[in-house]
């Protein structure tokens, strides 16, 4: 146990020094006397009046034997007072921790002037105590790269699409991963739905969505759902098309597997579990060919011969005592 152990920290201690190396080389990491920072340098082009940034920085260190005094400070002319760390300017690097996260937050005033804001964000190390022995770096140094404009950007990326399975008559939900590009708040002004029958050959019907999307802080990534009434709608598998609109125009068109089961399935073992999935999609018709039904059977089968394996094992260490 004690050498698993031993083995799990070593394994812990080099990927984060492989990590961290791999980064210098990249010439992402601000490091000096064993102490660095990643990353090395905070950039925004689209910020506006009222915006807020938040990104973070991780502070690296291969000496963790001693805890160490931290202290940040801003020269960012013109923008210092826009700059606060999550828990303030003075933080201890605690003994063992390779990696100190700083959550870095940027506010704009209402009335902040539209230009460049360059400068840095500077963190001096010191030691914990009078008497500390570590050799520290003299201070780390994050780059700072601020421009704030007039324009409001409104823009989004779809990072991935996710439908959940409904039941007939019920509304379907697709979850979406949205993405801000843009300064200001934003979600697809409206999506469309395309049910095609499950070999894509035809189109049955189109949804709108139901419901307004919620909206995306700027600079950040969330999760939006976007609702479609399925009246009209037989249960079955069907192949989806999702369109998703910025004002007029479509940004993006994305494939999904849509399920719709009998509203008579509703609260029975067809909606619990894997095997209550592959049930409701049985019993909905949508495994209705031989080699899915087999294949079902199969897994059922597997089940139960591992399920019976592990207790003549259970039966076999009880006897032994």
């Amino acid at each position: 146990m004690e050498n698993r152990k031993k083995i799990s920290l070593i394994g812990k201690y080099f990927t984060i020094t492989i990590f961290v190396v791999s980064l210098i080389i990249a010439g992402k990491v601000n490091a000096s006397g064993g102490l660095g920072i990643v990353p090395a340098n905070i950039t925004e082009d689209k910020l506006t009046r009222g915006s807020v940034l938040e990104k973070t920085i991780n502070i690296t260190r291969e000496d963790t034997k001693e805890a160490l005094k931290a202290k940040v400070t801003t020269n960012i002319p013109g923008a210092d007072d826009w700059i606060s760390i999550n828990g303030g300017n003075n933080f201890t690097l605690k003994a063992g921790e390779k990696i100190t996260p700083l959550r870095v937050k940027i506010k704009v005033p209402e009335k902040a002037e539209y230009k460049d804001y360059k400068g840095s964000i500077d963190i001096v190390i010191s030691p914990s105590s009078l008497d500390g022995t570590v050799a520290v770096a003299p201070g780390l140094s994050v780059a700072t790269n601020l421009k704030v404009i007039e324009q409001k950007i409104n823009s989004f990326l779809i990072k991935n699409v996710f439908a959940k399975d409904t039941y007939e008559g019920e509304n379907i939900s697709l979850t979406l991963g949205l993405k801000n590009t843009g300064n200001i708040a934003t979600a697809p002004t409206k999506a469309e739905l395309d049910f095609y029958t499950i070999n894509k050959e035809n189109l049955l019907t189109t949804k709108q969505n139901v419901r307004e999307i919620e909206k995306v802080d700027p600079f950040t990534t969330g999760v939006v759902e976007v609702v479609f009434d399925t009246n009209g709608i037989a249960p079955d598998n069907y192949w989806g098309k999702l369109r998703v609109y910025n004002g007029s125009q479509v940004v993006g068109e994305y494939d999904v597997s849509l399920t719709i089961l009998p509203k008579e399935l509703k609260g029975t073992l067809a909606g619990r579990g894997l095997l209550g999935d592959l049930l409701a999609k049985l019993l909905s018709g949508g495994l209705a060919s031989v080699v899915n039904v087999l294949l079902l059977l199969v897994l059922i089968v597997l089940v139960v011969v591992i399920i019976k394996r592990a207790t003549k094992k259970e039966k076999a260490k009880k006897m032994k005592r």
